[in-house]
């Protein structure tokens, strides 16, 4: 398995940040089929990849663990999630 782990530092509260995240991951479910739960602060999720998304104030970290048949697109995942977060946190 190769692991992707990135940080993205952002300015809002707890709430705010928590109103993001949930509306990213409502977008995700219909888009992806990303299915998990919430343990506090931490989503953990198991399809289509194992993961975790950890928020809290001042970031976010995303961490996910891709199966050899992805392992070849670490570089574009990467590219994505950035993308993802920078428009969801601003840059």
């Amino acid at each position: 398995m190769t692991k992707v782990e990135i940080t993205k530092n952002h300015p809002l509260d707890l709430d705010a940040i928590r109103a993001a995240a949930h509306d990213a991951l409502v977008r995700m479910r219909a888009s992806l089929g990303l299915d998990g739960s919430w343990h506090g602060d931490v989503y953990e999720f198991s399809k289509p990849t194992t993961g975790k998304i950890t928020i809290a104030i001042g970031f976010v970290r995303v961490e996910l663990a891709l199966g050899s048949e992805v392992q070849v697109a670490k570089g574009t995942v990467e590219k994505r999630i950035r993308g993802a977060l920078e428009r969801l946190l601003g840059r």
